[in-house]
């Protein structure tokens, strides 16, 4: 079974600020030397934040 890796609180921000600036996964990915799939789930995790966040 492969490791995973968690974000740090930081790298999180980074990746919710890049999202927002329209940078893709695969740019994202590139800046954190991460899985595609730790930036797709973080996104994923955090999208109805941001929709309660809205309101």
């Amino acid at each position: 079974m492969g490791c995973y890796y968690h974000l740090s609180l930081e790298e999180r921000e980074d990746v919710l600020l890049s999202h927002t600036e329209g940078k893709n996964i695969s740019k994202i990915v590139r800046k954190l030397h991460c899985d595609k799939s730790t930036i797709a789930c973080e996104l994923a995790a955090n999208s109805c934040n941001q929709e309660v966040s809205d309101m």
